[in-house]
């Protein structure tokens, strides 16, 4: 390095490091107990699991989905299979069962971390560049996982399933491999979008075992554990989410509700008029366009968002051959961030999803202060700082009304494609 001291600045980063981990994991030991106030004085996303589990346990056929949460008059979102995960905390009461959700999400995040240190340690390219970025990937993975750990979403269980993916593929233990992408998918279905991984991978096994993997999730899991009732309540699920006269999707499309910064709230803000936002927030620029069109553009633009991710995962296949570790790295940062783009209602309980987005981004931060380039590497830094600050929506609320976590997400995107389309015509 250029330095004439080399030692004292990575040692000043690693205590830095240090101290930011330690201050993380006390955050997150805080959210843990908010999480346990929350559903004991008020109502959280685990208030509702618990509930859906308990009316489950109970023997709640399909039309438990057909009608909202009592308390909340949120919908009950939770699929069969994923309620699986709450039927044996729903016989504690709520805030001992929230306690225990909490624990199960930091070992969870133990996980995740071992995965990380494992994948780092086989990598067949940049390993030095990425077993650098060791404690700041871990700092970020925590400081992500607020959001999730204070609402008690399955956002940490997912990512570690990612991560476990990454490091089952690199064991070649593939139909593990095929568990640990299907698991998310039979829980919330738009994380399909991570199958995208084995398929720039040519990973044929892993991909003849998904759909085995996922009718273990979806066919056998709940037939065990529900019986004949399985059938009822998959169907009723899927026609209260998806189909019905005002599916669960739809209901994302709330320009009211501040926290969601999604493609399509973004547009209704600046291209149409709601008379509950607009007559509240006066100042807000906007047109008077018809909302069905300004819904149809978005999907327009995700169908365009899904179709440069695939060219620039298809520029990038070589290289991935070359490299199929780091390539395997590189294509679960770019599908993380794509889906996380097509999200219809993203929020900071589900910021994790972008965690593997910024695993390449931080290792070309080591790479620029390794080669000397001082500017590009403080510049890369704040940027993945001010992105994930965005994206968990650490600002100030004001800003959420104009989606920065949505733009910095597009960054962060925008930065992975730019890269592999660059690589995969230059090497």
């Amino acid at each position: 390095m250029a330095d004439a001291r080399p030692g004292r600045p990575r040692r000043r980063a690693r205590i830095l490091a240090v101290v930011l981990l330690v201050l993380a994991t006390g955050f997150l030991v805080a959210q843990s107990f908010k999480l346990v106030a929350q559903v004991v004085g008020e109502q959280t996303d685990f208030s509702v699991f618990y509930r859906t589990a308990r009316e489950l346990s109970a023997g709640a056929g399909g039309g438990l989905y057909a009608r909202p949460d009592g308390p909340t008059g949120w919908p009950q979102c939770a699929p069969p299979v994923m309620s699986i995960v709450f039927l044996p905390l729903q016989r504690l009461p709520i805030g001992v069962a929230a306690g225990v959700w909490a624990a199960i999400n930091l070992g969870l995040l133990g996980v995740a971390v071992w995965c990380l240190l494992r994948l780092y340690a086989r990598l067949d390219r940049q390993r030095r560049l990425y077993e650098k970025t060791r404690l700041w990937a871990i700092v970020l993975l925590l400081s992500l996982a607020n959001g999730c750990l204070q609402v008690g979403q399955l956002t940490i269980l997912f990512v570690t399933c990612w991560l476990l993916y990454l490091v089952a593929n690199v064991q070649r233990r593939h139909f593990l491999a095929a568990l640990a992408l299907a698991m998310p998918v039979a829980a919330k279905f738009y994380p399909v979008v991570m199958w995208a991984v084995p398929v720039g991978l040519r990973a044929r096994r892993q991909l003849a075992f998904l759909l085995l993997a996922l009718g273990v999730f979806v066919v056998v899991l709940p037939l065990l554990v529900y019986g004949p009732r399985a059938w009822d309540l998959s169907r009723g699920y899927v026609q209260a989410m998806f189909v019905g006269g005002a599916p669960r999707v739809e209901r994302c499309f709330d320009v009211n509700e501040v926290s969601t910064e999604s493609l399509d709230v973004l547009l209704l803000r600046w291209l149409t008029h709601d008379p509950v936002w607009h007559e509240q927030v006066t100042w807000f620029p906007h047109l008077r366009l018809p909302r069905p069109p300004v819904l149809l553009l978005a999907k327009c633009l995700r169908v365009c968002i899904v179709l440069v991710a695939g060219v620039a995962a298809w520029r990038y296949r070589r290289e991935a051959v070359r490299h199929p570790v780091h390539g395997a790295v590189m294509f679960a940062a770019l599908w993380s961030a794509t889906m996380y783009l097509l999200l219809a209602d993203p929020k900071s309980r589900y910021a994790l999803y972008m965690f593997p987005a910024y695993l390449p981004l931080l290792s070309w931060t080591a790479g620029a202060w390794a080669a000397g380039e001082r500017r590009r590497a403080v510049g890369l830094a704040l940027f993945v700082i001010l992105t994930a600050a965005c994206i968990a929506q650490l600002t100030p609320k004001v800003l959420w009304y104009f989606e920065t976590s949505l733009l910095a997400t597009f960054a962060v995107w925008g930065a992975l494609v730019r890269r592999m389309l660059w690589e995969g015509s230059h090497r």
